[in-house]
């Protein structure tokens, strides 16, 4: 299963996993968890990176959620921590919808 380490500066998710940009696309669909002991990891959509001040979604230890990353022209997903790292790992999804 592929991981992405965060930390408070905020990374693109399909940057950090070397997917193709698909400009108007989806390059990946599927489950992550959080799986920080303790860290919370913050998510947004944006065409560059967020001010990791910005209001996002909140994704605690332990979290599971339905992700959607996509091509970096339509809103890149963005990850990111208040403080320390975290380790978000892709459980399951489909390369390239």
């Amino acid at each position: 299963m592929p991981a992405v380490t965060v930390g408070p500066v905020p990374v693109s998710v399909r940057e950090a996993l070397s997917l193709a940009d698909a400009p108007g696309a989806v390059v990946w669909l599927g489950t992550v968890q959080n799986v920080s002991p303790t860290a919370t990891v913050y998510r947004l959509r944006a065409t560059s990176a967020p001010d990791p001040a910005a209001a996002a979604f909140r994704h605690p230890a332990g979290d599971r959620w339905a992700m959607t990353v996509y091509g970096d022209d339509e809103g890149a997903t963005w990850l990111w921590t208040a403080s320390g790292s975290a380790v978000v790992v892709l459980e399951s999804g489909i390369p390239g919808v």
